[in-house]
């Protein structure tokens, strides 16, 4: 039953009780545990809803955006939002539209909006659609806060596989995190004693969105926005996505068990799972970053089942690493390691890209039309790195085609773009034949975004990452593949993936910063039926940070992973590196 009273809306259904005002959620109920989770909101404060334009001024962290990223991803921070529902400003009205469902409507200065407000009648959730509109061109996004959230309440969320944090918390509060390159799955559950409450969407089309932590106004916030889709330089609105808000009784695994079912019932996800190759599920230890050298295999084979054993082998091709993609041509060296590790048992991934391209390759005037483009500043995706440090693609075509012979340059080609696909079809299964490998790695798998040139044959850049890692997992009958970053969206065609933990992710000196961060396995819990999880880097176990590293793996359910330089390291390990080979036998 849903009603309107003096401006509030009352929402009283079999699972929860929940009050909201001026378009804030102001009271929240568990039927099943009598728990309240909404606190300290004061809907005088700030606003509810908000617009968020193109190249705001920014007063917050960018939660990892620009660091993590190495130099590609995400170009535009977390910026405060234009009011839409607070402020002197603010015209408000509440609307009743059946008993099962309410609107409100705001008008303010720079923008007006409208949050739906409905029961979900068969199971008593709320669903929640903001959406806000403005006739200033260069809208990105609108967001729906939900502020005042009680201490008690822990934030537990596939942020790096899965964290469980307070609200304020430093290494969060004040962050955004994108969909899905940063939040890996589209939920977000607030923890209590007894229980507690969780948002998800259960969105098929793609849309891109952020988890935002903290506001202004009230730390103990959590941002829910839905962008528009690029390009955004004349959008004049953003919406269209629901909002679930549901109570639970228990721990974070009975909401999370839901979620994980939605997620294969959906997407058919049983017929991939029964497409893994049996090996896949009986692998126990794995070296990230693999060198090639015969001395490795001996050592490995002493210590652990080569057929139980994963390699990810980076340095192979008789290219230096990250250049002239996509041209995957074994070294002799490395086609002697493969051999060599195929009769051995061991199952070696040659390491290759699924987006980049080198702008100097012969085949590059075939796709660079179709080169990501940057939401917000438009400039080229990708990287270079002249003299030891990544700076932005060069805009110049003559300086982008000769580059690559002074620096590693990559620029990332739309995975919807059907001509890259094939090129990369061809190129991955010339590797398959040379090799004779069983598995394949693709780098950067993660790495889809929200792009001033969003679709491409009317896919976006993460739908067709899914559908390109889908059609090449299934060349020859059938390839493991594995890739980099695990998420909800590309976990379903990889076999196996690299993870990456909560930033700093490639600085290995900030232990105090990470140490207290409490794992989850959240991501290993939703997709670890279908896409297993190896670590990335920095595991060799000779820092306590690299120690801390290891251990964080291992809370995320991790197969126990290490890397290495030397075969002397597999023969005469440290005690951590030990401990991974403990694990692994046992």
């Amino acid at each position: 039953m849903i009603r309107v009273e003096g401006g509030k809306v009352y929402a009283d259904t079999k699972m929860l009780s929940a009050i909201f005002e001026q378009g804030y959620l102001i009271s929240l109920r568990s039927k099943a545990t009598g728990e309240d989770f909404i606190g300290a909101c004061d809907p005088r404060e700030g606003s509810a809803l908000e617009l968020v334009y193109r190249n705001a001024p920014s007063n917050y962290k960018n939660g990892g955006h620009n660091g993590a990223c190495m130099g590609s991803g995400v170009d535009y921070p977390d910026v405060p939002g234009v009011e839409v529902s607070g402020g002197s400003n603010a015209v408000v009205n509440a609307y009743s539209v059946s008993n099962t469902i309410a609107e409100y409507r705001f008008h303010n200065w720079h923008a007006d909006g409208v949050i739906i407000i409905r029961e979900d009648e068969e199971n008593g959730e709320l669903i929640i659609e903001p959406s806000a509109f403005s006739g200033r061109a260069g809208v990105r996004a609108v967001r729906w806060n939900l502020c005042g959230i009680i201490p008690e309440c822990r934030l537990i969320a596939p942020l790096y596989q899965g964290v469980d944090m307070d609200l304020e918390d430093p290494l969060i509060s004040g962050s955004a995190f994108p969909w899905p390159f940063q939040w890996e799955a589209g939920l977000a559950l607030l923890q209590s004693k007894k229980g507690g409450f969780w948002i998800r969407t259960e969105d098929t089309q793609y849309r891109y969105k952020q988890l935002k932590i903290g506001a202004p106004w009230n730390p103990r916030t959590i941002g829910l926005e839905t962008e528009a889709y690029g390009p955004i330089d004349e959008n004049l609105s953003a919406g269209g996505l629901e909002w679930r808000i549901a109570c639970y009784e228990g721990n974070w695994e009975t909401p999370a068990a839901q979620y994980r079912d939605w997620l294969f019932n959906t997407y058919n996800l049983k017929a991939q799972q029964d497409r893994r190759l049996p090996w896949l599920h009986d692998i126990s230890f794995a070296i990230s970053w693999c060198p090639v050298d015969m001395g490795v295999l001996e050592a490995l084979k002493k210590k652990v089942d080569p057929k139980k054993t994963l390699l990810h082998i980076p340095h192979w091709r008789t290219h230096k690493y990250d250049q002239n993609y996509p041209t995957y041509i074994a070294s002799a060296e490395a086609k002697a390691f493969f051999d060599k590790a195929a009769e051995m048992g061991f199952h070696a991934a040659p390491h290759c890209n699924a987006f980049e391209i080198d702008p100097s390759h012969e085949l590059f005037p075939l796709v660079v039309d179709f080169r990501y483009r940057k939401l917000e500043s438009n400039f080229n995706e990708g990287w270079t790195v002249p003299q030891g440090s990544r700076i932005e693609v060069p805009a110049s075509r003559l300086t982008l085609a000769t580059t690559s012979k002074t620096a590693n340059t990559m620029t990332k080609i739309h995975p919807g773009h059907g001509m890259w696909v094939s090129i990369l079809r061809e190129a991955l299964q010339g590797v398959v034949k040379d090799t004779k490998v069983d598995t394949i790695f693709i780098d950067i798998t993660l790495n889809t975004f929200n792009l001033h040139n969003s679709l491409c044959n009317n896919v976006t850049s993460t739908e067709g990452a899914v559908r390109e890692i889908d059609y090449l997992s299934r060349m020859g009958g059938g390839v493991a593949l594995g890739g980099e970053g695990s998420n909800e969206t590309t976990m379903r065609g990889l076999h196996f993936c690299q993870a990456h933990l909560m930033y700093p992710w490639y600085k290995l000196d900030k232990y105090d910063e990470c140490a207290n961060i409490r794992a989850v396995p959240l991501n290993e819990f939703l997709f670890g039926a279908i896409c297993r999880t190896i670590g990335y880097t920095g595991l060799s176990g000779k820092t306590e940070m690299e120690e801390a590293r290891m251990k964080m793996h291992d809370a995320h359910g991790a197969i126990p992973t290490v890397t290495i330089r030397t075969a002397d390291e597999i023969e005469h390990p440290n005690k951590v590196v030990q401990w991974m080979i403990d694990k692994a036998n046992s």
